[in-house]
């Protein structure tokens, strides 16, 4: 017992004589001017990643070495001058993705910051939370595989993810509200902010995927991937085309979760994408080969809200208001989130590649593509305008029950609203045409 004890008081002595060290360490790295006015405080992170090579990445590792390690050195360093001026530099110290092909390694300078604050610190109404963290992502992907003879295989996915612990903006009565005085003027007032986590807000994701691929003869191949979506829902989309903000913690005396973050069927929600191509390739002895590559793909229809944004309180809400600084504008749905749909629809593409040999693995080749071959200019979307109907009933917060379409709903009026030959691209069908050296 009494050797347990001394242990133990030996192990404290020398945690406390780290700390100390560590204190004196942290104080020796930061410089102050007289008065403060300027200060300059320097930390660092030290790591070691070791790693051994079984199969190298080819065109990816030089190195002949089966085992690597990489040490990395990271600098951070923080100046305040004054009140209003601040600075951030972050150096790296490393070998490089290669860790043979540096074994000096190199620095370089990875992020910079210059911030100028022109009103001072009491005069900011945005705030953030001391035990502010990165919102957490769980995701489970369980997979099945199985080969058919040598010349069929198939697999099977899960996948689920889950999102919690958001970053969530709160302006709430408590927080209080900031004047902005400027050269001792009074401008006014605004409601804090503060920045804090939440599991307030959902979003969720199952799905399954199939992929296949036969080989039908020696020069024909036909691959198949199918994605079923399960589930994609959640009380707000959190990305474009509103990718920050939400109405959880903002204004709740006033404003109706059930009305401005219903749960539902997120907008990019779609049940089935399947993408189904074959490669064929015909040799022509001497003059090359000419490969020919069609390819299916279906989209099923993604949802939509009817939704108005941008919507006024009532005068229910606005009688709630304890007193903010700012009044808020609101999106107003009816229904759940996502309670309606587009149209699905399939596209043809072609790709045709004829290439030929000139000396050992040399061979200028020539492309042909066609996307969208068949032209499908269907309405896949449209005009999605609702305005609140007056004549409706109104909700505990005085908010119409009822909508009326805009006149030019379920119409198309924008190049989104029919097939794209490919993504970033607006129109119907498409011709690509190129040609190369492969050697």
């Amino acid at each position: 017992m009494r050797t347990a004890l001394a242990l133990v008081l030996v192990l404290a002595g020398a945690a406390r004589a780290e700390t100390d060290w560590l204190g004196r360490l942290d104080r020796g790295l930061s410089v102050q001017s007289p008065g403060g006015f300027v200060r300059a405080d320097l930390s660092g992170l030290l790591d070691v990643e070791g790693y051994y090579i079984d199969q190298r990445p080819p065109g990816l590792l030089v190195t002949d070495d089966h085992g690597l390690a990489n040490a990395r050195l990271s600098l951070f360093l923080d100046t305040q001058v004054g009140r209003h001026l601040y600075g951030f530099v972050k150096a790296r110290l490393d070998r490089g993705v290669d860790p043979g092909l540096r074994p000096d390694g190199s620095a370089r300078i990875d992020e910079y910051l210059a911030r100028w604050t022109p009103l001072d610190g009491p005069a900011l109404n945005v705030q953030f939370a001391d035990d502010l963290s990165s919102p957490v992502t769980s995701e489970y992907t369980f997979g099945a595989g199985r080969t058919f003879g040598a010349r069929s295989y198939a697999k099977v996915l899960f996948v689920q993810r889950k999102t919690s612990n958001f970053i969530e903006e709160f302006i709430m009565y408590a927080n209080g509200r900031t004047p902005i005085v400027i050269d001792g003027a009074t401008l006014g007032q605004l409601d804090n902010i503060v920045y804090d986590n939440s599991d307030e807000m959902k979003r969720e994701y199952q799905a399954l995927q199939f992929m296949g691929q036969h080989r039908v003869m020696r020069a024909l191949t036909v691959n198949g991937h199918w994605t079923m979506q399960l589930k994609n829902d959640g009380n707000f989309e959190g990305e474009s085309p509103n990718p920050t903000g939400s109405p959880f913690g903002d204004y709740p005396e006033m404003i109706s979760l059930a009305r401005s973050a219903p749960d539902g069927r997120l907008d990019d929600f779609q049940r089935n994408k399947v993408r189904v191509w074959a490669d064929y390739v015909t040799g022509l002895g001497q003059y090359g080969s000419v490969t020919v590559a069609p390819m299916y793909r279906y989209n099923s229809g993604r949802t939509y809200s009817l939704v108005m944004n941008g919507q006024p309180l009532s005068s229910v809400q606005a009688a709630r208001n304890p007193g903010y600084a700012g009044t808020p504008t609101q999106q107003v749905f009816f229904g759940e989130r996502g309670s309606q749909y587009f149209e699905g629809y399939g596209l043809v593409d072609l790709a045709v590649t004829y290439s030929v040999p000139v000396w050992r693995s040399a061979q200028p080749w020539i492309k042909f593509e066609s996307f969208n071959l068949l032209n499908n200019q269907k309405l896949i979307a449209w005009d999605t305008t609702i305005s609140a109907d007056p004549a409706s009933a109104r909700d505990e917060f005085g908010l119409p029950t009822g909508y009326v379409q805009g006149p030019r709903f379920g119409q198309g009026t924008a190049n989104s609203h029919y097939p794209g030959p490919r993504a970033g691209a607006d129109g119907g069908r498409m011709f690509d045409f190129a040609m190369g050296f492969r050697f």
